[in-house]
């Protein structure tokens, strides 16, 4: 179980099986000397045998950085190893994936085997590709509807439904549209 309040100094936290206590998480991500770490996130979520932060706040030499329109992920399988599983700079590992967009990530959440991906004023598609080197990318479905909170998003079997600012909206993965209208 992971969790995230998009608090730097608390950083993200997860509960190994069988323990009764949290743990903090985080990671290194380089391996080339260089002090990097990811610090927490907007959103955490499991995709694809991964763990996705999306809106993250890095620390780099002692300073943190947010990328709001950035997609992090870990390695296949468990993301818990902070010196190994989130190393960005040897392909096929981890990395990261910013969208090509000036607005911030405010919330995601699963329909089906999709994650869509909600911004300021539009929503877009996690789409995995299954490449090693570059397992994610990013597809625009709509440029107009985002969303307000992060809290405001709820998912459904075959839609998201979001909460904007110009109404109420849902995603199926393919089309979003008001449903307040």
């Amino acid at each position: 179980f992971y969790a995230v309040n998009f608090v730097s100094a608390d950083n993200i936290k997860y509960m190994p099986k069988g323990a009764s206590t949290w743990t903090n998480l985080r990671p290194k991500l380089n391996s080339n000397g260089t002090d990097r770490f990811l610090q927490t996130s907007r959103v955490i979520l499991n995709f694809k045998d991964r763990l996705v932060t999306l809106n993250t706040i890095e620390n780099e030499n002692g300073v943190d950085r947010a990328y709001t329109s950035r997609c992090r992920f870990s390695q296949n399988g468990n993301p818990t190893n902070e010196a190994t599983s989130w190393i960005d700079d040897t392909e096929g590992i981890a990395g990261f994936l910013d969208a090509p967009t000036q607005e911030q990530i405010i919330s995601a959440e699963h329909i089906k085997d999709r994650v869509i991906v909600y911004f300021e004023r539009s929503t877009w598609e996690l789409v995995y590709s299954g490449n090693k080197a570059l397992p994610f990318i990013w597809k625009r479905i709509n440029s107009v509807l985002g969303c307000e909170s992060s809290f405001s998003v709820v998912g459904f079997d075959k839609s998201v439904l979001g909460v904007g600012n110009v109404g109420v909206h849902t995603c199926n993965g393919v089309n979003v549209s008001r449903i307040d209208q």
